[in-house]
């Protein structure tokens, strides 16, 4: 009999998942990967700096012991204050911070995989999860006392909920963007570069002049209240409507270290002022040498009396002039750097490893007795420990896949312009380009300018292997 010969199929012993279990399913695995790898890290590496680290950790430090928040002209408040509520609330110990920026690292890697999950899908999200879990550049910049992992959390939180508003949900969510990008600015001034970001992508949602109008004053509203109050702060008390001190001081980097621009022009007759011509000779000889700039603003407050601030706006002064006096020159060095920042190169884990034997690093964070002693070379146990390290930090560098990655990104961001669905993730594009471009223009081809625009290109690459799987499925059922 007919019904006799039917063959069933045996049960299946997994469950049926439903969408929301099979994403919690896969956002889970790609948690557990980044905090194991973290965790690993953590137990093995020692906490790095970078020369401008005790600046953000003396603020934090005092401010948690009850000593006032001094924080210097050209610094923004909310990383010194993230630290005064790790000293207070888990220890002084450089330790616990690096633990605090991991815990702030895997909260970015969850984002991640939500924001690909919004914009380009399931394939796209557990991509752009796996990615920036593996990512060692972002597992050095948590273990490093430098705002990167504070502020490309605050932007992976303002690019979820914009991304959300871009798909249609309620009107407060671009209020809601533009806050948590504000408080991004406040951690690093960089965000006050990816402010038109949204309003852009939001043209490519057709929203008719008035409602864009409308959401994207919302969204500046919310940008403005929270950067205001700290604007006028630094109107009162250092004369600069700005949410840094020495606003556009980063460009004596760009000029000065990472370019070899002309300050002193021998064909030109000198600069009536004699002290701005002292300036311009000191800051030629640090540009034919590619010095720092620290050193060279203690030479000129020491021969000129100047206070810190005052030595920053004269270098800031000196050098867009400089710059102005060669456009071309610096627009091709700024196209130069941003391909080659773009692409990346490999991290090597001993520079961050030796940061805290660097003589002028240490030099300056032992010159405040309050701090002095939570600084020390990497011990023995640590030393021995660098190869296993050195491994973890490796088993992903987006530096050595930059053109494939590059590739998928530039694929991502054609498909999310062909189709509606996917037109939100234009956002992460426009911040992307905006973080690597201003890093560029204000200061040169720093690797770590690089660092917060990791999860967005994560993610756009997961967008472009969803691209091609979407053609792919065609092709192969014709196929079959």
């Amino acid at each position: 009999m007919p019904g006799l010969l039917t063959i069933r199929r045996p049960k299946s012993f997994l469950p049926a998942w439903s969408a929301p279990q099979t994403d919690l399913l896969l956002l889970g695995l790609v948690l557990l990967v980044g905090g194991f790898l973290r965790a690993a890290f953590l137990l093995r590496a020692t906490v790095f700096i970078i020369p401008d680290s005790d600046k953000y950790f003396l603020p934090g430090f005092q401010l948690a012991h009850g000593q006032g928040f001094d924080l210097a002209a050209r610094r923004t408040p909310l990383y010194p204050a993230f630290i005064a509520a790790v000293v207070a609330g888990i220890g002084q110990d450089l330790a616990s911070l690096a633990l605090a920026q991991h815990m702030l690292g895997l909260l970015t890697v969850g984002l991640a995989y939500c924001l690909g999950r919004i914009t380009f899908g399931r394939w796209a999200a557990l991509l752009a999860g796996l990615l920036t879990a593996l990512n060692g550049s972002l597992l050095v910049a948590e273990q490093t006392v430098t705002s990167e992992t504070l502020f490309t959390c605050l932007l992976m939180v303002a690019a979820v909920a914009a991304v959300l508003a871009l798909r249609g949900g309620p009107s407060w969510l671009f209020a809601l963007a533009g806050s948590l990008l504000g408080l991004a600015a406040l951690a690093r001034p960089v965000g006050l570069g990816l402010f038109p970001g949204l309003p852009m992508a939001l043209l490519a949602m057709r929203p008719g002049a008035g409602r864009w109008a409308r959401l994207s004053g919302l969204y500046a509203a919310g940008f403005l209240v929270v950067l205001l109050p700290w604007m006028a702060r630094n109107y009162l008390t250092l004369q600069v409507f700005s949410t840094e001190g020495a606003f556009g001081q980063t460009l004596v980097g760009r000029t000065v270290r990472h370019d070899r621009f002309v300050f002193v022009d021998p064909q030109a007759a000198p600069d009536p002022d004699s002290n701005r011509q002292r300036a311009r000779e000191l800051m030629q000889e640090a540009a034919n040498r590619n010095s720092f700039i620290t050193p060279l603003r203690r030479r000129l407050m020491q021969e000129q009396g100047l206070t810190e601030l005052q030595a920053n706006r004269l270098m800031r002064d000196l050098a867009v002039g400089a710059i102005l006096h060669q456009p071309a020159y610096f627009a091709a060095g700024t196209a130069r750097f941003f391909v080659a920042l773009a692409l990346g190169w490999p991290e090597r884990l001993r520079d961050a490893w030796d940061s805290r034997r660097e003589p002028s690093a240490r030099e300056e964070w032992e010159s405040h007795p309050e701090i002095a002693a939570l600084l020390g070379p990497p011990d023995p146990v640590q030393e021995r420990q660098f190869a296993q390290a050195e491994k973890l930090a490796t088993l992903y560098q987006p530096g050595r896949w930059g053109a494939p990655l590059l590739a998928l990104c530039l694929i991502g961001l054609v498909a999310a312009l062909g189709r509606p669905a996917w037109r939100p993730a234009l956002l992460m594009g426009l911040w992307a380009m905006a973080l690597i471009a201003v890093g560029v223009a204000f200061v040169g081809p720093v690797l770590r300018y690089r660092y917060p625009a990791e999860p967005f290109l994560a993610t756009l690459a997961g967008g472009g292997l969803a691209a091609l799987l979407t053609r792919a499925r065609p092709i192969a059922g014709r196929l079959r």
